[in-house]
Order: C-alpha cells, then sequence, then structure tokens
C-alpha cells in the first residue's frame, strides 16, 4: 500500500496537520459565541391580562377614527353635490341680471326678464321691476335646499339696494339665538335686526321692525311673525311653571267650590262637611235646598256674592244660611 505524504510547494518540507479538537463526523462542531444565532422568543398576549385590554382598546379608537373620517368625507361629499349650484346655472342667473338674453341651465332660465326654476319645484325665482334702473325682486317660495342656494347666490352676487325681496325668503332650522334673545326685552337696534333678519327672512316682519323707533321691543313683531309663519315659540321654564301653577288653582278651585258640594247635598239629600277658610262646618239637606234655590233666582252679579259668601269662613256661611232662610220663608 503506497503512502502520501502531504508536503510544502514552497519549502517542499512535510505538512504539519494538527489533530482536529471535535469530530465533524458527529454533527458537534464548535461554533465562536458570535456566530450563534439566538432564536427569539414567541410572545403572546393573553387577552385576560391588563396589556391585551390596553391594545384592544387602542385597536377600537383607531378603528372609530377612521369611521369618523370616512363618515366627514361622505357627508362633505354629499353637501358638495347636493348644495352647489352648478356652473351652467350661476351663468343662467348672472344672464338674468346683466343681460336680457334668454338661457337656459339645468334647473334654470331666463327670458331677460324673469329667472324661472325648472323640473321638480318649478317657479318664479325673480322678476325685473319695469323702470327701476336694473331692480328685481325676488319671489322664491323656500321649498327647498335648492331654492335657498339659488337666493343665496343672488344675496352674494348682485347689489343689496338692487335686490327686493317678497314674502319669505329664509327660515333658519335653529332657532335658539333668536329664542334666547327674546326671553328678555329684546331692544331695536342694527345688531338686533340683523339677529332677526337672520333667524326669520320675511319681507313683513322686516317692513314692520323698520317702522319702529330705537330701543323699541322688537318682540310683539317677531311673535307675530312666528305665529303666522307656524314657528313654535320657545316658553322659558318661569312661563311654564307660571301656567301649571295656574291651572292647578283654577282646578283646585273648581273641586272645592262648596256651591257644588251644597248642591251635591240637595241631590243626595244627606248631610256633609263643607271646607271653610277657618275649618270645617257641616250642613244639612234643608239648609242646603234653601240655599240652592236662592242661588238660582238671583242675577250673576248676587250669584258670585253668594260663592264668596259659601267658599269664606264660617260665619260668613252662616250670614247665607241666614238670608236663604229670610227668602225661602
Amino acid at each position: 500500500m503506497v503512502k502520501w505524504t502531504e508536503v510544502n510547494a514552497y519549502s517542499g518540507m512535510p505538512v504539519e496537520e494538527d489533530a482536529p479538537t471535535n469530530s465533524a463526523g458527529s454533527g458537534k462542531v464548535a461554533m465562536p459565541p458570535d456566530a450563534m444565532m439566538k432564536k427569539k422568543k414567541k410572545t403572546f398576549l393573553d387577552a385576560r391580562t391588563k396589556a391585551y385590554k390596553e391594545h384592544q382598546k387602542r385597536l377600537e379608537a383607531a378603528r372609530a377614527r377612521r369611521e369618523e373620517r370616512k363618515k366627514n368625507a361622505s357627508k362633505i361629499n354629499e353637501e358638495q353635490i347636493d348644495e352647489a349650484l352648478s356652473p351652467q346655472d350661476k351663468k343662467v342667473i348672472d344672464a338674468f341680471y346683466f343681460t336680457d338674453k334668454p338661457m337656459t341651465g339645468k334647473i334654470l332660465k331666463t327670458d331677460g326678464k324673469t329667472l324661472e326654476k325648472t323640473g321638480m319645484g318649478a317657479q318664479t325665482i325673480a322678476k325685473v321691476i319695469p323702470q327701476s334702473g336694473g331692480e328685481f325682486k325676488v319671489v322664491a317660495k323656500m321649498d327647498g335646499r335648492s331654492t335657498q342656494e339659488i337666493v343665496n347666490y343672488i344675496k352674494k352676487t348682485f347689489p343689496k339696494q338692487l335686490v327686493k325681496y317678497e314674502g319669505t325668503y329664509h327660515i333658519a332650522k335653529d332657532m335658539s339665538k333668536l329664542k334666547k334673545k327674546m326671553q328678555s326685552k329684546m331692544k331695536y337696534d342694527a345688531a338686533n335686526f340683523k339677529v332677526a333678519i337672520r333667524h326669520i327672512g320675511d319681507d313683513q316682519m322686516s317692513d314692520e321692525l323698520q317702522k319702529l323707533k330705537p330701543n323699541e321691543d322688537m318682540r310683539p313683531i317677531i311673535k307675530k311673525a312666528m305665529q303666522r309663519l307656524g314657528i313654535k315659540e320657545e316658553k322659558t321654564f318661569t312661563q311654564k311653571i307660571k301656567e301649571q301653577v295656574s291651572a292647578f288653582g283654577r282646578e283646585s278651585f273648581l273641586a272645592e267650590n262648596n256651591m257644588d258640594v251644597i248642591k251635591s247635598i240637595v241631590k243626595s239629600k244627606g248631610a256633609k262637611d263643607l271646607k271653610m277658610k277657618d275649618g270645617k262646618l257641616k250642613m244639612d239637606a234643608f239648609t242646603a235646598s234653601a240655599i240652592t234655590q236662592v242661588y238660582d233666582k238671583v242675577n250673576p252679579t248676587n250669584k258670585k256674592k253668594m260663592e264668596d259668601l259659601a267658599n269664606g269662613k264660617k260665619s260668613d256661611l252662616m250670614k247665607l244660611q241666614k238670608l236663604a232662610m229670610k227668602f225661602v220663608k
């Protein structure tokens, strides 16, 4: 058997081989510490732990924010689609004011003298006032959002002194500010007039308010307009309490009216107690019959006097009793 000796190619001397410290065949090869890959421990969140509950809250909050953003974005888009006038319709409004040429848009048309809304809710929006030097009158009825948008565009675009209004052209959805102002005296001045007109755009109310003197109360005219337009007036807490108390007082008065009790004694033919201001007093059927006979024969003025005596003190009832007996005899 031939033996081979490994020699160095440069020196020709035999190569000294170091014996391996580990056996590679067994698979247990020694590696340096920095060459070892440490496995990460898998961590699981237990639903029962505090950490998981906090994690869940964060997820739910993020989800709620996403939903809110989506909702707001869709609402803005819907409002822009519903409320914004088309450029074509704006050109029709401009043509109605600046020229006398006919033009037709998506929902508006003009012949130069009138501005008409077409399709559903068709109506006349505005008319040129003859021989007025360019003035026109808005006669639209606020029957929908599109009509309100048309009138708003007219307000923003054209000079105020050239635009006149007829009828009711605006009613605010939220009347809370106006109703709060009306809880106390609302003096007529520029600021309060603006508040009223912003909430109730009514031609008749506006004319009546402008006839007031400075610092005069505006509330009677505003209340009158609210009743005419079917706007519910907000009652104050004090007014509600007063109404309830007065109603309760009337009911108790009717229930405790001793003249009714006296008549019931005649019908039942049995004595009953009457509640007087200074205590109770029993009345028999004979006395009650005598008082009732006199009461039925006297005029309304004397009936009122008899009721006052019957609902007064014990001494007053005794006077009534003597009077009745005198007339019956």
